[in-house]
């Protein structure tokens, strides 16, 4: 985790098992990772596509998560995951 990211404040990097850097989580994402993680340490991502060199560079890889949240935790409930229009 990056504490202090100018562009973002919080970030998640991406790493491979041997700990090169591949990416960063997607910002909508980093709310729920930063509450999972600690608590929950099989939580695991895989690599489910790469994208062709000409997809622009934040949809080059699709990560697929895995795991379990908190019970106390609900997903998608930040700010992010609102409808645009009720």
């Amino acid at each position: 985790m990056e504490l202090n990211n100018p562009a973002t404040r919080l970030a998640v990097p991406l790493l491979t098992e041997d700990y090169q850097m591949i990416g960063w989580a997607p910002r909508y994402l980093v709310d729920d990772l930063i509450k999972c993680v600690p608590s929950a340490p099989e939580l695991s991502a895989r690599i489910a596509r790469i994208n062709a060199d000409s997809a622009p560079l934040n949809q080059r890889i699709l990560i697929d998560y895995a795991g379990r949240t908190p019970l106390d935790h609900q997903p998608m409930s930040t700010p992010d995951f609102k409808p645009l229009m009720e």
